[in-house]
């Protein structure tokens, strides 16, 4: 789940319970009319009408405070990312001010190496990083060390998310790519 998808889902969650609470609200109202024996006033509809108003105002205001957090968060990953991304000597990848720490003499470091050794947004084939300066090892057959590079395209997103809640910081458009997520170099 990216972070749009999440940032919706929490205000979905918060929007059905502000429905429950006016809900709530309106029995309360309609159980107080009743029993002062006025049920169907007009002042019984205005409460519900002034209810409702109250709920609209309401989760239009949290609306607006889930889209001032989601541009804010933007706002900040393309001022941090202005900054080098990776850091070889700290092994830190930087993202959105947040830095991901990533285990030294590893194949999550090593994969880090290789992808923001060049352009960064393009796509490797796992056959690229595994045959790239950076990788090391040349022996083996391709086919049988896929793995490796497998293993650490998921931990790294695994450190990432972990950090920063974004799950979707690597992709692999096909089963043997692997690419920054293009929304994060903006």
């Amino acid at each position: 789940m990216d972070m749009d998808s999440k940032i919706q889902a929490l205000l979905d969650a918060k929007l059905k319970q502000i429905d429950i609470e006016l809900e709530q609200e309106l029995i309360k109202i309609g159980e107080e009319y009743s029993r002062r024996g006025i049920p169907g006033s007009g002042l019984h509809l205005r409460a519900q009408g002034l209810a409702k108003i109250k709920a609209n105002a309401k989760k239009e205001e949290i609306r607006a405070q889930f889209e001032l957090q989601e541009s804010r968060t933007k706002a900040t990953l393309s001022l941090y990312l202005a900054i080098p991304p990776y850091n070889k000597e700290k092994t830190q990848i930087n993202l959105g001010g947040k830095y991901i720490q990533i285990p030294r003499n590893t194949k999550m470091e090593t994969l880090c190496r290789v992808i923001f050794s060049e352009k960064l947004g393009n796509t490797w084939s796992w056959d690229e990083i595994m045959l790239h300066k950076e990788w090391g090892e040349r022996e083996g057959d391709l086919d049988k060390r896929w793995r490796e590079v497998h293993s650490a395209v998921y931990g790294v997103n695994e450190k990432v998310e972990r950090k920063t809640l974004i799950r979707d910081f690597l992709l692999h458009p096909t089963i043997k790519q692997v690419q920054i997520n293009p929304k994060y170099l903006r």
